[in-house]
């Protein structure tokens, strides 16, 4: 764990979950008409009308159908489940067209909500010829205040009055038609209680209104954010004819599960906004803030178009983003698959398609953080400033709506990570692997409590692109207590003395390898000399703004990461196990200057994980089999009785022996020499048939 060592489980569990995404995402139209009509199978068939793939459905399992549905989508089914994760429909939009049967609707229903109509109701009305909803009944207006309501159609009553049952209840049927809401529809679509909490960024029912309302709604939206922003455009006149954008992320590389926060802007001279991605909950990342910054100022471009600037031009400095933008905008969505941005991609080329004038529009890119004076490197700089000042402003900006109208039909979604357009292979495999680390049953979490200690990213050239991985086994084997120690062995086995191969009066545990044993000091004195060297060039360089009382305590904590020092969290070191104390407990101005405490807790950990395997090196080089293994003499049953005179016996172990081969004086491995005297294993075969008994002697 935390070596991206490969688990053939999560990989299939992975795979499962990235194959259903690729068939009900299909590029090629049969492929996922295929997948979509086994979709629709599971859902009516086997699941009573209710989405099998979000909500209450996925405690469910659906193992046993083998014979009606692909084992692949079973299997996506439970880790889907496993992993608190969903895959959502994007578009639900044949509920608010009212184009969806009646019968669909009457069966994915709770018993509570329909028990006031007969059973037979959708098939009653089926046999007057009204099949579908949307001839029964209407949606009522949508607005930014009141969800859209059912309402029922006076031209349907005649036809039901056809119906000798339901002309009887058709009063009951209208006010039971009327009471639907469009949320309480979908809700019951994915099996939800109508009292669901849906959060407003990514309420379920927005889904239902079509495509293309949803983007003119997101797109005035920020229309309405640049002419509501109380920070006037820039009115200097050399940013004429040019717009910046830019976005900003804390932290800049945030971990998987890391609380972020994330905004962009986009300045010119007509136009200043301000927005953040909070909506896109844990996937927002600086990725998509500067993509999100290029969209609202080609946006806002085509709202104000200028006579006298016909080419405008746009300026950010994320080049990966403008060279997409330039070179990939025209390629077919299939190539846009694995690209974690494409809704907003997407939505980019629709905005420069219905341009209102025809001049190309210019997309480049600024260095960023420079010292040129150039109007488009003050532009860049000024938005990189705007946008900086979200993270402390109060109340902080609008949200920036969600582009579900370009997201795939069937999107990953998790509460936590709203919807992920990323890796789905990789972000499922991470989870997995979350979720084991936190059983009980995981031998590393009992080895070390990793909230007590420094929970900065490793350096990652150590693990992923050095020629030698030998430090990163040894972190392996030691956090999954599996180093052979003579402990280790003796709590495994009970063969071996549990004693300090050199001497020492000490149980060999890993620990007392690393931490306290004298036969490995110079390497941990040599190490400490040279990370003491290191620690202190590395805290008195300018960028890092330390004061000379903060130098001398990294150094001094530096001194100490080898042993057991007040520094760690328990006053016992862990280095061997490639963790670190919290310096931010030591130095407290660290916590803010990410930069110097990112800087000094890698360079700690790879000086420590250095030490560990130099010592396990030596370790193992000295205590090999062919170093220890003694010269094998022969003696009679007399001389071993005679010499076992006055002894002790402290333990009993019965072995197999050959007795054709004679009797073996014991192995030298076994005699070690301590402070208060000499302590010898010497073994006392006495013939039984054909078995020796030996006997562990102490003087």
């Amino acid at each position: 764990m935390g070596f991206d060592f490969p688990s053939i489980t999560r990989i299939n569990d992975s795979l499962a979950v990235q194959g259903l995404l690729r068939d009900l995402n299909h590029h090629i139209p049969i492929f996922k008409d295929m997948a979509t009509v086994t979709l629709s199978d599971w859902t009516c068939a086997l699941n009573h009308c209710r989405f099998p793939l979000e909500g209450p459905s996925l405690r469910r399992s659906f193992l046993q159908h083998k014979r009606s549905l692909p084992y692949s989508f079973s299997l996506a089914h439970r880790v889907l489940h496993t992993t608190n994760t969903s895959l959502r429909p994007t578009d639900l939009s044949y509920l608010y067209d009212g184009n969806v049967s009646i019968r669909h609707i009457f069966n994915s229903l709770p018993y509570s909500l329909k028990s006031c109509l007969p059973l037979n109701t959708p098939i009653l009305l089926k046999n007057i010829g009204i099949r579908r909803l949307n001839q029964i009944a209407t949606w009522s207006p949508l607005t930014c205040r009141q969800i859209p309501r059912l309402i029922f159609s006076p031209a349907a009553s005649p036809q039901i009055c056809r119906s000798q049952i339901l002309r009887q209840y058709l009063p009951i049927l209208k006010s039971w038609i009327e009471s639907f809401s469009l949320k309480s529809l979908v809700h019951a679509s994915f099996g939800l209680p109508f009292t669901y909490p849906d959060p407003p960024y990514t309420a379920l029912w927005t889904l239902s209104i079509p495509r293309a309302a949803r983007q003119r709604l997101s797109e005035l939206i920020l229309t309405n954010f640049a002419t509501s922003n109380p920070r006037r455009p820039p009115q200097d006149p050399t940013f004429t004819g040019l717009s910046a954008s830019d976005g900003s992320t804390i932290p800049p590389a945030p971990l998987p599960f890391q609380s972020r926060s994330s905004a962009f802007s986009s300045i010119s001279t007509s136009h200043t906004l301000l927005a953040t991605l909070d909506a896109f909950a844990l996937s927002a990342n600086n990725q998509l803030a500067e993509v999100y910054g290029i969209l609202t100022a080609i946006l806002l471009l085509r709202d104000t178009p200028r006579p006298d600037n016909p080419s405008p031009v746009i300026y950010s400095d994320n080049s990966n983003a403008v060279r997409h933008l330039n070179n990939a905008l025209n390629l077919p969505s299939y190539n846009w698959a694995s690209n974690p941005a494409r809704a907003l991609y997407r939505w980019i080329m629709d905005i420069v398609h219905r341009r209102h004038h025809t001049a190309p529009l210019l997309i480049q890119h600024i260095p960023s953080h420079t010292s040129s004076t150039s109007p488009p490197a003050r532009a860049n700089d000024l938005a990189d400033r705007i946008a900086s000042s979200a993270h402390r402003s109060i109340p902080r900006p609008p949200p920036a709506p969600l582009p579900t109208f370009f997201m795939d039909d069937y999107t990953l979604f998790s509460k936590t990570h709203s919807y992920i357009e990323s890796n789905p292979f990789l972000y499922i495999s991470n989870i997995l692997a979350r979720r084991s680390a936190y059983e009980a049953s995981f031998r590393p979490a009992s080895t070390l409590l990793h909230t007590l200690h420094d929970l900065t990213p490793p350096p990652t050239y150590p693990y992923t692109r050095a020629t030698s991985a030998y430090s990163a086994v040894v972190q392996l084997y030691a956090r999954s207590s599996q180093l052979d120690t003579n402990f280790t062995k003796f709590r495994r086995f009970g063969d071996i003395s549990p004693w300090c191969s050199f001497g020492c009066a000490e149980l060999e545990t890993t620990h007392h390898i690393f931490t306290e044993c004298p036969r490995f000091a110079h390497f941990r004195t040599h190490a400490k000399d040279s990370l003491v060297s290191t620690t202190t060039s590395l805290v008195q360089r300018q960028p890092y703004h330390l004061t000379k009382d903060e130098q001398a305590a990294i150094v001094t904590a530096s001194s100490q990461l080898f042993a057991d020092t007040d520094i760690w969290p328990l006053k016992r070191t862990r280095y061997y196990l490639g963790s670190m104390p919290n310096i931010s407990d030591i130095v407290h101005s660290l916590s803010t200057n990410q930069r110097a405490h990112t800087a000094i807790v890698q360079s700690w950990h790879v000086a420590a994980i250095r030490l560990a395997g130099r010592i396990w090196g030596e370790y193992r080089r000295v205590t090999s089999p062919s170093r220890m293994r003694p010269e094998r003499s022969k003696t009679t049953v007399k001389e071993m009785q005679k010499l076992a005179c006055g002894v002790s016996i402290s333990e009993l172990l019965v072995i197999d022996f050959d007795v054709r081969q004679g009797y073996t004086w014991p192995h030298l491995a076994n005699l070690d020499i301590v402070p208060f005297g000499v302590r010898v294993m010497l073994y006392n075969p006495i013939p039984t048939r054909n078995k020796t008994a030996f006997a562990m002697l102490r003087p």
